[in-house]
């Protein structure tokens, strides 16, 4: 450019370099083209389509030069022009002004009116500003919230005044932001804590459910029981649906009716478990129930293994539908319970019984004398068949059981010694401040790769064995104690004056796997949908909620319609089955908008067979 000239930069239109860019929209057929400005705004050169003179065009085209100029002004933060205003006159910084001035030792420089230490602009001692400029640097998307190291840097490679560091360490620690949004690295916190290694065996138990496609039989799920010393599972097919009284049944039919009670069973926080019917259940037998905390699969993991090894071992012989896997069951639990297991050494089944079971590939020669080898020479010695009779029967099993026992011991000391290498002591208290992670939580989300990854910080109320119980607020329907490797304690210090402190945002957490509903309360028809409010064991919430989250809940919707047949509904969809015909609900009489009587068709589920009511209505004087 010969002259430089001073414009406004509304007086300045910017064009593409691509002829097309400049076609209008909304004349596409004609001849000429008419070009479109690109307007400059405040951060930059942004597109935005409209229809222009086409003088702009005639414009361009009398350009000599086919250069293309892009006019950008960069954006200037507020902040910083306070922060140079106050290197000129704040009075903190007077001394040192006129020791660059008079002074040439290398540190300190006067460039122009700014004063600068190694070439780095100097802010004066105002909390405030810094905290501003903190903020500035440390919460702009292009920044993106880095960490304590990474913030000290981009600060002080620009930036100098006393205790930067420390200002840096306070305000990233203080930064809520990234201890809700950020994977925690460090080592989690609390030791393994293994459960105690039972005496005999059936002595304490584990169960959960493991659910798989639906099969032939209508089974889509799976009932486990797992004894803690032998390791040996008793699967049962079962249904998804499957309540506490059914859990019960299956209980008393395949581990009471062989193998006597438990004095302790460990299990998830499902519906089945935390109802009050399975625990007065558990209560009259004499059972105690060791419930898992939120989300803690590792305090059942002896179960989790179990439905790991069912799984492995049913893909073999699956067909291709996937509808043949409970026949299969049975062939299952007695591979487990004759397979030697990694812990003890021996088969659950010789460690329960003393001997080891018959199989097709056996031949004369007896098949326990395989393990004698296997076995302590105390164990070997009462195994020998010329022992005396009443020794065997009165110590072998003793014996077989110790040394189970003492294998599993030592086995559990080599995984708890490898486990702690990746943990590190608790240090929670009482009065605590901590984040959760959300891990598991299912939230209003839409998914959960960009949602945050923990929530807080809560304050510790109590703690309970190895757990910590928290002060959650209502919006979240979780158990509220949690396992120690769940937790981050929350190592704030105090902010910076005039650090922007975000408060902790509300999250709605979806707590369906936590809630079981005792009783179905009411019903009402919103926006034409059925909504029920429901009495929710642990939980004195009282919203409404559709009918769709009471799926894994038939009965309770059935239950409630036999017992008030004149209120709207059931659901369409229900899956449930009544008694008989004659408790169907029929669907109610409406006025149509001209006064004339409806005739509302309704489906309904009756046996697993879908048919429809059609009511016809007859005029009063036929009544």
């Amino acid at each position: 450019m010969d002259e430089e000239k001073a414009v406004l930069l509304k007086q300045v239109k910017c064009y593409s370099c691509k002829e097309s860019g400049h076609l209008s929209r909304d004349y596409p057929k004609k001849k000429e083209q008419i070009m479109l400005p690109r307007e400059v705004l405040e951060n930059g050169v942004y597109p935005e389509d409209m229809d222009s003179d086409p003088k702009d065009s005639d414009a361009l085209n009398q350009c000599e030069s086919s250069a293309s100029v892009i006019i950008a002004p960069i954006r200037v933060s507020p902040i910083i022009d306070r922060i140079l205003n106050a290197n000129r006159t704040h009075l903190s910084l007077h001394e040192l002004r006129e020791l660059a001035k008079h002074e040439d030792d290398g540190k300190w420089k006067m460039e122009g009116d700014l004063l600068l230490r190694g070439g780095r602009l100097v802010v004066p001692d105002d909390g405030d500003l810094r905290a501003r400029l903190l903020d500035e640097i440390h919460r702009q998307p292009s920044i993106a919230h880095p960490g304590q190291e990474k913030t000290k840097r981009m600060v002080s490679a620009r930036y100098y005044w006393q205790n930067l560091s420390g200002d840096v360490k306070r305000y990233v620690n203080n930064c809520q932001i990234c201890k809700r949004t950020k994977t925690w690295r460090d080592r989690a916190p609390g030791l393994l804590q293994p459960l105690p290694i039972p005496g005999r065996p059936w002595q304490h138990i584990t169960m959960d459910f493991r659910s798989f496609p639906k099969d032939r039989h209508g089974f889509d799920n799976v009932c486990v029981f797992v004894d803690l010393l032998t390791k040996r599972p008793i699967s049962v097919p079962c249904h998804k649906e499957t309540d506490a009284k059914a859990t019960a049944r299956l209980f008393i039919d395949n581990v009471y009716r062989w193998v006597g009670l438990p004095e302790s069973i460990v299990s998830d926080r499902g519906g089945q478990f935390v109802s009050e019917f399975w625990k007065e259940f558990c209560r009259n037998l004499g059972i105690e129930r060791r419930l898992s905390t939120a989300y803690h699969p590792q305090t059942d993991g002896q179960i989790e293994i179990a439905n790991q090894y069912m799984a492995q071992r049913l893909r073999p012989f699956v067909n291709h539908c996937q509808d043949n896997w409970s026949e299969y069951l049975p062939m299952v639990d007695f591979a487990a319970a004759a397979l030697p297991q990694e812990t003890t050494g021996v088969s659950p089944f010789f460690v329960e019984r003393g001997y080891e079971p018959h199989v097709s590939f056996d031949w004369e020669t007896p098949a326990e004398c395989d393990w004698l080898s296997q076995v302590s020479p105390r164990l070997r010695e009462s195994l020998d068949p010329q022992a005396q009779e009443a020794r065997v029967y009165t110590s072998r099993l003793q014996d077989i059981w110790e040394e189970t026992q003492q294998r599993a011991t030592r086995a559990q000391s080599r995984q708890q010694q490898q486990a702690n290498q990746h943990r590190r002591e608790e240090d929670f208290g009482v009065g605590d401040l901590v984040y959760v992670t959300t891990r598991n939580w299912r939230t209003d989300q839409p998914g959960r790769k960009l949602a945050n990854q923990a929530s807080g910080p809560y304050r510790i109320v109590e703690k309970i064995g190895h757990s910590y119980r928290l002060d959650l607020p209502d919006s979240i329907r979780v158990h509220p104690i949690f396992a120690p490797e769940k937790l981050l304690k929350a190592t704030l210090m105090e902010p910076l004056p005039g650090q922007i402190v975000d408060p902790t945002p509300p999250v709605e957490v979806n707590g369906d796997t936590e809630w079981e509903a005792e009783e179905i309360i009411a019903v009402r028809l919103h926006y034409r949908k059925f909504q029920y409010k429901a009495k929710w064991i642990g939980s004195e919430d009282d919203n409404w909620y559709p009918a769709s989250d009471f799926k894994n809940a038939p009965e309770k919707l059935i239950e409630f319609h036999r017992r008030y047949p004149d209120l709207p509904g059931p659901p369409k969809r229900l899956n449930g089955n009544f008694s008989d015909p004659s408790t169907v609900i029929a669907g109610k009489i409406r006025l149509g908008m001209n006064g004339n009587l409806r005739r509302p068709r309704t489906r309904y589920c009756y046996r697993g067979r879908m048919f429809q009511i059609r009511l016809e209505f007859l005029p009063l004087d036929r009544v």
